[in-house]
Protein backbone atom coordinates (compact mmCIF):
# COMPACT_ATOMS: atom_id res chain seq x y z
CA UNK A 1 0.00 0.00 0.00
CA UNK A 2 1.34 3.41 -0.96
CA UNK A 3 1.69 6.04 1.71
CA UNK A 4 -0.19 9.07 0.43
CA UNK A 5 0.02 12.64 1.69
CA UNK A 6 -1.41 16.04 0.86
CA UNK A 7 0.67 18.64 -0.96
CA UNK A 8 -0.54 22.21 -1.33
CA UNK A 9 1.10 23.91 -4.28
CA UNK A 10 1.37 27.67 -4.68
CA UNK A 11 0.05 28.46 -8.12
CA UNK A 12 2.93 30.46 -9.56
CA UNK A 13 4.65 29.63 -12.84
CA UNK A 14 8.42 29.36 -12.44
CA UNK A 15 10.46 29.75 -15.61
CA UNK A 16 13.61 27.71 -15.01
CA UNK A 17 15.40 28.60 -18.22
CA UNK A 18 13.94 30.94 -20.81
CA UNK A 19 10.32 32.06 -20.59
CA UNK A 20 8.24 31.86 -23.72
CA UNK A 21 6.34 34.84 -25.11
CA UNK A 22 3.34 36.16 -23.25
CA UNK A 23 0.18 34.40 -24.46
CA UNK A 24 -2.18 36.53 -26.51
CA UNK A 25 -5.87 36.88 -25.78
CA UNK A 26 -8.19 34.63 -27.74
CA UNK A 27 -10.94 36.17 -29.87
CA UNK A 28 -14.41 35.78 -28.40
CA UNK A 29 -16.82 33.67 -30.44
CA UNK A 30 -20.14 35.08 -31.60
CA UNK A 31 -23.31 34.37 -29.65
CA UNK A 32 -25.39 33.45 -32.72
CA UNK A 33 -28.96 34.64 -32.72
CA UNK A 34 -29.33 34.71 -28.91
CA UNK A 35 -29.68 38.22 -27.53
CA UNK A 36 -27.97 38.09 -24.16
CA UNK A 37 -27.49 40.46 -21.26
CA UNK A 38 -24.29 42.12 -22.53
CA UNK A 39 -25.82 42.56 -25.99
CA UNK A 40 -28.67 44.53 -24.43
CA UNK A 41 -26.28 46.75 -22.47
CA UNK A 42 -24.17 47.41 -25.56
CA UNK A 43 -27.33 48.44 -27.42
CA UNK A 44 -28.31 50.82 -24.60
CA UNK A 45 -24.79 52.26 -24.55
CA UNK A 46 -24.76 52.91 -28.29
CA UNK A 47 -28.23 54.44 -28.07
CA UNK A 48 -26.91 57.25 -25.85
CA UNK A 49 -25.25 60.34 -27.21
CA UNK A 50 -21.53 60.83 -26.60
CA UNK A 51 -22.38 63.71 -24.30
CA UNK A 52 -24.69 61.49 -22.21
CA UNK A 53 -22.02 58.81 -21.92
CA UNK A 54 -19.42 61.33 -20.77
CA UNK A 55 -21.69 63.19 -18.35
CA UNK A 56 -23.17 60.11 -16.64
CA UNK A 57 -20.40 57.53 -16.87
CA UNK A 58 -17.21 59.36 -17.79
CA UNK A 59 -17.33 57.72 -21.20
CA UNK A 60 -16.55 54.33 -19.59
CA UNK A 61 -18.69 51.37 -20.68
CA UNK A 62 -17.58 49.30 -17.67
CA UNK A 63 -18.88 51.95 -15.26
CA UNK A 64 -22.17 52.06 -17.18
CA UNK A 65 -22.52 48.26 -16.91
CA UNK A 66 -21.87 48.28 -13.15
CA UNK A 67 -24.16 51.21 -12.34
CA UNK A 68 -27.02 50.14 -14.64
CA UNK A 69 -26.93 46.63 -13.18
CA UNK A 70 -27.04 47.83 -9.58
CA UNK A 71 -29.96 50.14 -10.37
CA UNK A 72 -32.11 47.70 -12.37
CA UNK A 73 -31.18 44.17 -11.29
CA UNK A 74 -32.12 42.86 -7.85
CA UNK A 75 -30.98 39.77 -5.95
CA UNK A 76 -27.71 38.52 -4.50
CA UNK A 77 -26.63 36.52 -7.53
CA UNK A 78 -26.48 39.50 -9.89
CA UNK A 79 -27.99 39.99 -13.34
CA UNK A 80 -29.64 37.02 -15.03
CA UNK A 81 -28.06 35.36 -18.06
CA UNK A 82 -29.87 33.89 -21.02
CA UNK A 83 -29.05 30.30 -20.06
CA UNK A 84 -26.80 28.17 -17.88
CA UNK A 85 -25.30 29.83 -14.82
CA UNK A 86 -26.80 33.28 -14.20
CA UNK A 87 -24.62 36.38 -14.57
CA UNK A 88 -21.27 34.63 -15.14
CA UNK A 89 -20.85 36.38 -18.50
CA UNK A 90 -21.47 39.76 -16.85
CA UNK A 91 -19.11 39.05 -13.95
CA UNK A 92 -16.33 37.78 -16.23
CA UNK A 93 -16.48 40.76 -18.59
CA UNK A 94 -16.33 43.17 -15.66
CA UNK A 95 -13.65 41.32 -13.67
CA UNK A 96 -11.08 41.05 -16.48
CA UNK A 97 -10.88 44.85 -16.63
CA UNK A 98 -9.32 44.89 -13.16
CA UNK A 99 -7.16 41.79 -13.69
CA UNK A 100 -3.45 41.85 -14.53
CA UNK A 101 -0.82 39.30 -15.48
CA UNK A 102 2.47 39.65 -13.57
CA UNK A 103 6.06 38.73 -14.36
CA UNK A 104 8.72 38.97 -11.66
CA UNK A 105 12.47 38.58 -12.20
CA UNK A 106 15.65 38.81 -10.20
CA UNK A 107 18.87 38.32 -12.16
CA UNK A 108 21.59 39.04 -9.64
CA UNK A 109 23.32 37.79 -7.70
CA UNK A 110 23.09 34.56 -9.70
CA UNK A 111 22.58 32.59 -6.48
CA UNK A 112 19.30 34.46 -5.97
CA UNK A 113 18.07 34.60 -9.58
CA UNK A 114 14.49 33.61 -10.39
CA UNK A 115 11.74 34.29 -12.91
CA UNK A 116 8.07 33.86 -11.97
CA UNK A 117 4.70 34.55 -13.56
CA UNK A 118 1.45 35.08 -11.72
CA UNK A 119 -1.60 37.29 -11.53
CA UNK A 120 -2.95 40.30 -9.67
CA UNK A 121 -5.90 42.64 -9.17
CA UNK A 122 -6.09 46.42 -9.63
CA UNK A 123 -7.24 47.71 -6.23
CA UNK A 124 -7.12 51.48 -6.68
CA UNK A 125 -6.51 53.99 -9.50
CA UNK A 126 -6.13 57.67 -8.73
CA UNK A 127 -8.36 60.12 -10.58
CA UNK A 128 -6.80 62.25 -13.30
CA UNK A 129 -7.02 65.95 -14.05
CA UNK A 130 -7.59 68.06 -17.15
CA UNK A 131 -10.03 65.62 -18.72
CA UNK A 132 -7.98 62.48 -18.03
CA UNK A 133 -9.91 59.80 -16.19
CA UNK A 134 -6.85 58.37 -14.40
CA UNK A 135 -3.58 59.92 -13.24
CA UNK A 136 -1.87 56.60 -13.87
CA UNK A 137 -1.01 56.09 -10.18
CA UNK A 138 -2.53 53.06 -8.49
CA UNK A 139 -2.16 49.92 -6.40
CA UNK A 140 -2.29 46.23 -7.24
CA UNK A 141 -2.81 43.25 -4.91
CA UNK A 142 -1.11 39.89 -5.50
CA UNK A 143 0.47 37.01 -3.56
CA UNK A 144 3.78 37.54 -1.80
CA UNK A 145 5.16 34.37 -3.37
CA UNK A 146 4.49 35.76 -6.87
CA UNK A 147 7.01 38.60 -6.44
CA UNK A 148 9.61 37.09 -4.09
CA UNK A 149 11.90 34.06 -4.17
CA UNK A 150 12.93 31.86 -1.22
CA UNK A 151 16.66 31.55 -0.51
CA UNK A 152 18.12 29.98 2.65
CA UNK A 153 15.05 30.72 4.73
CA UNK A 154 14.66 34.30 3.48
CA UNK A 155 12.25 35.80 0.95
CA UNK A 156 14.03 38.04 -1.55
CA UNK A 157 11.89 40.44 -3.63
CA UNK A 158 12.13 40.59 -7.41
CA UNK A 159 13.99 43.53 -8.90
CA UNK A 160 11.98 43.68 -12.14
CA UNK A 161 8.21 43.36 -11.77
CA UNK A 162 5.85 44.10 -14.67
CA UNK A 163 2.08 44.00 -15.03
CA UNK A 164 0.19 43.29 -18.23
CA UNK A 165 -3.25 44.87 -18.47
CA UNK A 166 -6.02 42.86 -20.12
CA UNK A 167 -5.37 42.68 -23.86
CA UNK A 168 -1.81 44.07 -23.65
CA UNK A 169 1.39 42.27 -24.64
CA UNK A 170 3.69 44.97 -23.23
CA UNK A 171 4.31 45.07 -19.47
CA UNK A 172 4.32 48.19 -17.28
CA UNK A 173 7.08 48.28 -14.61
CA UNK A 174 5.74 48.49 -11.05
CA UNK A 175 7.22 48.78 -7.55
CA UNK A 176 7.02 46.23 -4.74
CA UNK A 177 5.65 48.18 -1.76
CA UNK A 178 5.60 45.38 0.80
CA UNK A 179 3.08 43.04 2.36
CA UNK A 180 2.77 40.03 4.64
CA UNK A 181 4.66 36.78 4.25
CA UNK A 182 2.47 35.36 7.05
CA UNK A 183 -0.68 35.93 4.95
CA UNK A 184 0.88 35.69 1.44
CA UNK A 185 -0.30 39.16 0.40
CA UNK A 186 1.84 41.73 -1.46
CA UNK A 187 1.06 45.24 -2.70
CA UNK A 188 2.49 46.78 -5.88
CA UNK A 189 2.35 50.42 -6.99
CA UNK A 190 2.07 51.76 -10.51
CA UNK A 191 3.12 55.32 -11.37
CA UNK A 192 1.63 57.42 -14.16
CA UNK A 193 5.01 58.81 -15.22
CA UNK A 194 6.47 55.33 -15.89
CA UNK A 195 7.60 55.10 -19.51
CA UNK A 196 6.80 52.09 -21.70
CA UNK A 197 7.81 51.60 -25.33
CA UNK A 198 4.80 50.65 -27.49
CA UNK A 199 5.15 50.22 -31.25
CA UNK A 200 8.46 52.09 -31.10
CA UNK A 201 7.06 55.11 -29.21
CA UNK A 202 7.59 56.02 -25.57
CA UNK A 203 4.27 56.18 -23.72
CA UNK A 204 3.50 56.89 -20.09
CA UNK A 205 1.43 54.56 -17.93
CA UNK A 206 -1.07 57.42 -17.62
CA UNK A 207 -1.46 57.56 -21.41
CA UNK A 208 -1.91 53.79 -21.61
CA UNK A 209 -4.61 53.73 -18.91
CA UNK A 210 -6.53 56.59 -20.50
CA UNK A 211 -6.11 55.89 -24.21
CA UNK A 212 -5.09 52.34 -24.99
CA UNK A 213 -7.02 49.95 -22.75
CA UNK A 214 -10.24 49.91 -20.75
CA UNK A 215 -9.31 49.32 -17.12
CA UNK A 216 -10.99 49.88 -13.77
CA UNK A 217 -10.22 49.13 -10.13
CA UNK A 218 -12.03 46.07 -8.79
CA UNK A 219 -15.31 46.55 -6.98
CA UNK A 220 -14.71 45.35 -3.42
CA UNK A 221 -17.13 44.42 -0.65
CA UNK A 222 -15.56 45.37 2.71
CA UNK A 223 -16.14 42.76 5.44
CA UNK A 224 -17.88 40.55 2.92
CA UNK A 225 -19.05 37.31 4.53
CA UNK A 226 -18.14 34.39 2.31
CA UNK A 227 -21.04 31.94 2.16
CA UNK A 228 -21.04 28.24 1.38
CA UNK A 229 -22.21 27.66 -2.18
CA UNK A 230 -21.58 31.21 -3.40
CA UNK A 231 -20.98 31.24 -7.15
CA UNK A 232 -17.48 32.56 -7.94
CA UNK A 233 -15.07 33.02 -10.83
CA UNK A 234 -11.27 32.91 -10.67
CA UNK A 235 -9.51 35.34 -13.03
CA UNK A 236 -5.81 34.96 -13.73
CA UNK A 237 -2.96 33.88 -15.99
CA UNK A 238 -2.62 30.08 -15.75
CA UNK A 239 0.65 28.73 -17.16
CA UNK A 240 1.52 32.23 -18.40
CA UNK A 241 -0.75 31.73 -21.41
CA UNK A 242 -2.96 34.81 -21.07
CA UNK A 243 -5.96 35.91 -19.04
CA UNK A 244 -8.41 33.14 -18.20
CA UNK A 245 -11.72 32.83 -16.32
CA UNK A 246 -12.84 29.65 -14.54
CA UNK A 247 -16.08 29.10 -12.66
CA UNK A 248 -16.98 27.34 -9.41
CA UNK A 249 -18.46 27.77 -5.96
CA UNK A 250 -17.16 28.28 -2.44
CA UNK A 251 -17.12 24.72 -1.12
CA UNK A 252 -15.74 25.56 2.35
CA UNK A 253 -16.34 29.09 3.63
CA UNK A 254 -13.41 29.21 6.06
CA UNK A 255 -10.71 26.74 7.07
CA UNK A 256 -7.10 26.64 8.23
CA UNK A 257 -4.60 25.36 5.68
CA UNK A 258 -1.13 24.23 6.75
CA UNK A 259 1.57 24.69 4.12
CA UNK A 260 5.33 25.07 3.93
CA UNK A 261 6.50 28.53 4.91
CA UNK A 262 6.95 30.81 1.92
CA UNK A 263 10.62 31.39 2.76
CA UNK A 264 11.44 27.66 2.61
CA UNK A 265 12.89 27.69 6.13
CA UNK A 266 13.78 24.32 7.68
CA UNK A 267 14.42 22.90 11.14
CA UNK A 268 16.98 20.19 10.47
CA UNK A 269 15.63 18.35 7.42
CA UNK A 270 12.03 19.30 8.16
CA UNK A 271 10.44 22.17 6.25
CA UNK A 272 8.79 24.64 8.60
CA UNK A 273 5.07 25.16 8.08
CA UNK A 274 2.58 27.91 8.69
CA UNK A 275 -1.20 28.22 8.88
CA UNK A 276 -3.22 30.26 6.38
CA UNK A 277 -6.93 30.97 6.76
CA UNK A 278 -8.52 30.33 3.39
CA UNK A 279 -11.71 29.63 1.47
CA UNK A 280 -11.90 26.37 -0.46
CA UNK A 281 -13.25 26.70 -4.01
CA UNK A 282 -14.11 24.38 -6.90
CA UNK A 283 -12.96 26.70 -9.73
CA UNK A 284 -10.08 25.35 -11.84
CA UNK A 285 -6.75 26.75 -10.60
CA UNK A 286 -3.32 26.13 -12.15
CA UNK A 287 0.23 27.51 -11.85
CA UNK A 288 0.06 31.19 -12.81
CA UNK A 289 -3.31 31.83 -11.12
CA UNK A 290 -1.60 32.86 -7.87
CA UNK A 291 -2.45 36.41 -6.83
CA UNK A 292 -5.41 36.65 -9.19
CA UNK A 293 -8.86 37.73 -8.09
CA UNK A 294 -11.78 35.61 -6.95
CA UNK A 295 -15.01 37.40 -7.88
CA UNK A 296 -18.67 36.80 -7.09
CA UNK A 297 -21.48 36.76 -9.65
CA UNK A 298 -21.73 40.56 -9.49
CA UNK A 299 -18.10 40.90 -10.53
CA UNK A 300 -17.09 42.03 -7.02
CA UNK A 301 -13.74 40.98 -5.56
CA UNK A 302 -14.15 38.52 -2.67
CA UNK A 303 -10.70 36.90 -2.38
CA UNK A 304 -7.18 36.39 -3.73
CA UNK A 305 -6.26 33.03 -5.30
CA UNK A 306 -3.40 31.25 -3.49
CA UNK A 307 -2.98 27.50 -4.01
CA UNK A 308 -4.37 24.16 -5.18
CA UNK A 309 -4.20 20.64 -3.77
CA UNK A 310 -2.19 17.59 -4.87
CA UNK A 311 -2.03 14.05 -3.53
CA UNK A 312 1.53 12.79 -3.22
CA UNK A 313 3.25 9.48 -2.64
CA UNK A 314 6.98 8.91 -2.43
CA UNK A 315 7.58 9.58 -6.13
CA UNK A 316 4.65 11.39 -7.72
CA UNK A 317 2.27 14.32 -7.20
CA UNK A 318 -1.31 13.75 -8.33
CA UNK A 319 -3.45 16.84 -9.00
CA UNK A 320 -6.80 16.92 -7.20
CA UNK A 321 -9.68 18.42 -9.16
CA UNK A 322 -12.01 21.08 -7.75
CA UNK A 323 -10.00 21.74 -4.58
CA UNK A 324 -8.24 25.09 -4.63
CA UNK A 325 -7.81 27.88 -2.11
CA UNK A 326 -8.23 31.65 -1.91
CA UNK A 327 -7.36 34.19 0.78
CA UNK A 328 -10.55 35.90 2.03
CA UNK A 329 -11.02 39.53 1.07
CA UNK A 330 -11.03 40.85 4.64
CA UNK A 331 -7.51 39.55 5.26
CA UNK A 332 -6.23 40.92 1.95
CA UNK A 333 -7.74 44.39 2.38
CA UNK A 334 -6.58 44.89 5.97
CA UNK A 335 -2.98 44.22 4.95
CA UNK A 336 -3.26 46.23 1.73
CA UNK A 337 -4.75 49.29 3.43
CA UNK A 338 -2.06 49.25 6.11
CA UNK A 339 0.78 49.05 3.56
CA UNK A 340 -0.70 51.89 1.48
CA UNK A 341 -1.34 54.19 4.45
CA UNK A 342 2.15 53.68 5.85
CA UNK A 343 3.72 54.29 2.42
CA UNK A 344 1.70 57.49 1.98
CA UNK A 345 2.96 58.58 5.43
CA UNK A 346 6.51 58.30 4.10
CA UNK A 347 7.82 54.98 5.40
CA UNK A 348 10.71 53.43 3.47
CA UNK A 349 9.79 50.61 1.10
CA UNK A 350 9.36 47.70 1.30
CA UNK A 351 6.98 47.79 4.27
CA UNK A 352 6.25 44.65 6.26
CA UNK A 353 2.80 44.51 7.84
CA UNK A 354 2.36 44.78 11.60
CA UNK A 355 -0.54 44.16 13.93
CA UNK A 356 -1.66 45.53 17.26
CA UNK A 357 0.51 43.91 19.91
CA UNK A 358 -1.39 41.74 22.37
CA UNK A 359 -0.40 39.03 24.83
CA UNK A 360 -3.63 37.09 25.47
CA UNK A 361 -4.53 33.97 23.49
CA UNK A 362 -7.94 32.77 22.39
CA UNK A 363 -9.71 29.55 21.51
CA UNK A 364 -13.21 28.51 20.50
CA UNK A 365 -15.23 26.26 22.77
CA UNK A 366 -15.88 22.79 21.41
CA UNK A 367 -19.63 23.40 21.33
CA UNK A 368 -20.54 25.45 18.25
CA UNK A 369 -23.89 26.70 17.03
CA UNK A 370 -24.90 25.75 13.47
CA UNK A 371 -28.03 27.43 12.14
CA UNK A 372 -29.94 27.65 8.88
CA UNK A 373 -31.39 31.13 8.40
CA UNK A 374 -34.71 30.92 6.56
CA UNK A 375 -34.50 34.62 5.64
CA UNK A 376 -31.01 34.58 4.07
CA UNK A 377 -31.14 30.88 3.05
CA UNK A 378 -27.64 30.46 4.52
CA UNK A 379 -26.16 28.10 7.09
CA UNK A 380 -23.92 29.83 9.64
CA UNK A 381 -21.46 28.63 12.27
CA UNK A 382 -21.13 30.60 15.51
CA UNK A 383 -18.31 29.91 17.97
CA UNK A 384 -18.01 30.97 21.58
CA UNK A 385 -14.58 32.60 21.72
CA UNK A 386 -12.78 32.78 25.06
CA UNK A 387 -9.40 33.78 26.49
CA UNK A 388 -7.29 30.62 26.83
CA UNK A 389 -4.23 32.46 28.15
CA UNK A 390 -4.57 35.64 30.21
CA UNK A 391 -3.08 38.92 29.04
CA UNK A 392 -3.77 42.65 28.53
CA UNK A 393 -6.05 42.66 31.58
CA UNK A 394 -8.21 39.83 30.23
CA UNK A 395 -8.32 36.86 32.64
CA UNK A 396 -8.40 33.26 31.45
CA UNK A 397 -11.92 32.13 30.60
CA UNK A 398 -13.20 35.57 29.58
CA UNK A 399 -15.66 35.25 26.69
CA UNK A 400 -15.02 37.78 23.91
CA UNK A 401 -18.17 39.28 22.41
CA UNK A 402 -16.89 42.43 20.67
CA UNK A 403 -13.74 44.13 19.46
CA UNK A 404 -13.84 47.89 18.91
CA UNK A 405 -11.35 49.65 16.62
CA UNK A 406 -11.74 53.41 16.84
CA UNK A 407 -15.50 53.81 16.47
CA UNK A 408 -16.14 50.53 14.62
CA UNK A 409 -17.56 47.68 16.67
CA UNK A 410 -17.14 44.09 15.44
CA UNK A 411 -19.19 41.24 16.84
CA UNK A 412 -16.96 38.22 17.47
CA UNK A 413 -18.48 34.95 16.27
CA UNK A 414 -15.33 33.08 15.14
CA UNK A 415 -11.94 32.73 16.83
CA UNK A 416 -9.98 33.73 13.73
CA UNK A 417 -11.51 37.22 13.82
CA UNK A 418 -9.45 38.25 16.85
CA UNK A 419 -6.01 37.99 15.25
CA UNK A 420 -7.16 39.39 11.90
CA UNK A 421 -8.77 42.43 13.53
CA UNK A 422 -5.45 43.20 15.21
CA UNK A 423 -4.05 43.91 11.74
CA UNK A 424 -6.70 46.57 11.21
CA UNK A 425 -6.10 47.80 14.77
CA UNK A 426 -2.41 48.55 14.21
CA UNK A 427 -1.73 52.13 15.33
CA UNK A 428 -5.28 52.58 16.65
CA UNK A 429 -7.13 52.28 19.95
CA UNK A 430 -8.47 48.75 20.32
CA UNK A 431 -10.91 47.48 22.92
CA UNK A 432 -11.69 43.83 23.62
CA UNK A 433 -15.15 43.87 25.20
CA UNK A 434 -14.66 47.04 27.27
CA UNK A 435 -10.94 46.67 28.01
CA UNK A 436 -8.43 48.78 26.09
CA UNK A 437 -5.35 46.78 25.10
Amino acid sequence: MLCMGLVFVMCTVMFVACAGPQGRQGVAGKDGEIVNYMDVLEFLWKDMTVQERNDKYGGDFAIFVAEWTREHIKGDQGPPGESGNPSIQYAANLAVLSAVEITARRDSPSSQAFSYAGSGVIYQLAAGTGGAKYSGDGYIITNYHVVAGAFNGTLVPATDIRVFLYGMTVGIPVTFMGGSEDHDIAVLSIKGITMVKIDGENRTAQWILNNLVSVRPADVVPHWEQALGTQVIAVGDPLGMGMNVSEGIISVASEDLEMARLNGAKVGNQVRTQIFRVMRITAAINPGNSGGGLFNARGELVGIIQARMFWADTTTDYPVDNMAYAIPLDVSLRITEQIISRAVAGETLPIIYEKKAYSFEVKAREQVKVEYDTATKLTTITETVYVSKAGNGLPTGTEISTITIGTKVYKITRAYQVDELMIEGYGQTVKVNSITI
